[in-house]
């Protein structure tokens, strides 16, 4: 588990390979991944606030990216901003934070991309009452958007 300090960037880079097997954690920091060499078969847990940086996601099976939604800004959302290739795989779980609810019509930009392999092969937390999350998978961008639960069905 990695732990960050809010407003903080954490940057690792290496030439060697890097692997995520347990939590790395961004909660209002940064995290920069400098390598093109790394695994993430672990969990990315993304506070509001918190951004991953990297050239490239090789997202596995047993991978979990996990955000926290507080509001609509980027500010105030777990993020992930890729360079290159996000190869899409795991789980996505989204979570509210500080009393927040999307309203329909909201849009979440959680990964951005240069260009994208794969699909989240598991969803969570995207049915909230009223509002149910739609995972867009645009040419340079994944993203939910609160659409009406009715709608939805």
């Amino acid at each position: 588990f990695l732990a960050n300090v809010p407003g903080q960037s954490i940057t690792f880079t290496t030439n060697a390979s890097l692997a995520n097997n347990g939590t790395v954690a961004a909660d209002g920091s940064t995290l920069v991944v400098q390598s093109t060499s790394w695994t993430t078969p672990g969990t990315l847990e993304l506070g509001a606030g918190g951004v991953v940086s990297c050239g490239v996601l090789p997202l596995e099976a047993s991978s979990v990216v996990s955000t926290e939604l507080a509001g609509t800004s980027t500010s105030t959302y777990g993020r992930i901003v890729c360079s290159g290739n996000a190869t899409f795989d795991g789980t996505i779980a989204v979570q509210l934070g500080g009393g927040f609810t999307p309203a329909v019509g909201n849009t979440f930009d959680v990964v951005a991309y240069g260009t994208h392999t794969g699909k989240f092969s598991t969803y969570e937390g995207l049915d909230l009452g009223a509002v149910t999350l739609a995972p867009n998978y645009l040419p340079t961008v994944f993203q939910l958007e609160a659409t009406s639960a009715l709608a939805a069905r």
